[in-house]
């Protein structure tokens, strides 16, 4: 039979190991499935082809509410929004505040920095002075979107959102979700699997919350590289949709590149290599680069002494990215770069199923179980006075266990960072 290339080829081929249809494996398959899962997190955690280096990037932008509609003149630069318990303005809640750095009419978006109080809320309503000047009947606009930007966050989430989870009834007026918490996030990264009774045609698979209207029962749903998107309206009396639970793929965080020109970059005419080559093009060839090589390392050692060098903290159980900087003097639009580490994926089709370690040791450990499970049985006698043995499956498989770790250690494994050299 072909080499496994899936999770559940990679279980019957583990479970074909150790002596399967022949005898009987006595594990259940959750027992096998939990095995091959506690396999596959040491696999990621210590083998150098489990995870892979990537960068990852994340753009300082501003945080935006957006409205159902919006007009010219409604919010100007420089208002401060406020929330607000309802369309007619009602009581101001000291809840969320912020002024305003861009207003875009065309997408019904207003920008800002951070709110100076809490979180805006959607469902709730905003309004400023220069709104209700305006208005005077109708004094706030109901809030049905938000984004948080960089600048409001503070951090950078590398966590694969699974805010969202159980099922979803989408009607033609609106989206009724079964708790608050269900509530899709822009940005969010969801597994959807249903069927759309009076809506899209939407397939199965892993998608990107790109926008969202909640109110309206719409919101849409983009392909994860960005290709296409599918709006998902509600257009039935009963529309549902399930969306799972996704593990997040970022196990470490170990560098950070400089997030402004550093004085020995620069920008443009003014970056050092740029003014060494227009000054010495003439005879580069046989310029000597020793007083280059020096000048650059002085000017790296100027950066970090005057500069310095923004440090980060990043736990791999919250998947955030902590930077200590003043966040504040970030430029809009630049981009923050951090070179990562994630597991390798392990979708179908996955070469990781064919990993000659991965297979042995997680047989090893579904043979661990099968042991465990049988070491209840012993000095129970079958007719024929056949006995079972469970405690030396399980001695076994532990001697297998421990020397499919040390060879992880010996072969497998990168060696400790003050271990090299």
């Amino acid at each position: 039979m072909a080499e496994p290339t899936t999770k559940a080829e990679f279980k019957e081929y583990c479970l074909r190991k150790l002596g399967k249809p022949v005898i009987d494996i006595n594990v259940s398959d959750d027992q096998v499935t939990d095995r091959v899962d506690e396999a596959l997190a040491y696999y990621h955690d210590y083998h150098f082809d489990g995870v892979e280096k990537v960068y990852y990037k994340a753009r300082v932008l501003n945080s935006y509410i957006e409205f159902s509609t919006l007009s010219e003149g409604d919010f100007k630069v420089g208002d401060v929004i406020k929330e607000v318990s309802s369309s007619s303005g009602g009581a101001e809640e000291a809840t969320a505040k912020a002024t305003v750095v861009a207003v875009d009419v065309d997408n019904n978006r207003v920008f800002f920095k951070r709110p100076s109080l809490s979180e805006f809320t959607i469902g709730k309503f905003a309004t400023s002075d220069t709104f209700t000047s305006v208005h005077r009947a109708n004094g706030a606009r109901q809030i049905t979107d938000l984004y948080r930007g960089l600048y409001e966050t503070r951090y950078i989430d590398l966590s694969v959102k699974t805010k969202m989870t159980g099922a979803i009834t989408i009607t033609d007026t609106s989206a009724s979700f079964a708790t608050t918490g269900n509530v899709p996030e822009v940005g969010q990264l969801v597994r959807v699997s249903g069927v759309l009774t009076g809506g899209a045609t939407l397939a199965t698979g892993d998608y990107r919350v790109s926008t969202s209207s909640v109110g309206g029962g719409t919101f849409q749903l983009k392909n994860t590289d960005g290709s296409t998107e599918t709006t998902v309206v509600g257009g039935g009396a009963t529309t549902g949709l399930t969306f799972e639970t996704i593990e997040d793929p970022y196990i470490g965080v170990s560098n950070l590149f400089p997030m402004e020109s550093e004085v020995s970059t620069g920008t443009g005419m003014f970056n050092a290599k740029y003014q060494f080559i227009l000054h010495n093009l003439h005879d580069i060839v046989n310029y000597n680069i020793t007083h280059y090589y020096m000048s650059m390392a002085h000017l790296s050692l100027l950066d970090e002494m005057l500069v310095g060098k923004q440090q980060l903290r990043f736990n791999r159980h919250t998947n955030k990215i902590q930077i200590d900087t003043d966040w504040d003097q970030l430029s809009l639009g630049n981009y923050i770069v951090v070179e990562a580490y994630k597991t390798v994926d392990t979708s179908n089709g996955s070469d990781v199923w064919k990993d000659r370690f991965l297979q042995n040791y997680a047989s090893a450990k579904i043979k661990y179980q099968w042991g465990s499970n049988l070491t209840k049985f012993n000095g129970m006698t079958l007719p024929g006075g056949v006995q079972f043995n469970g405690e030396q499956i399980l001695s076994d498989a532990r001697e297998e266990i421990q020397r499919l770790e040390e060879e992880m250690a010996s072969s497998y494994s990168l060696p400790a960072v003050d271990m090299i050299g």
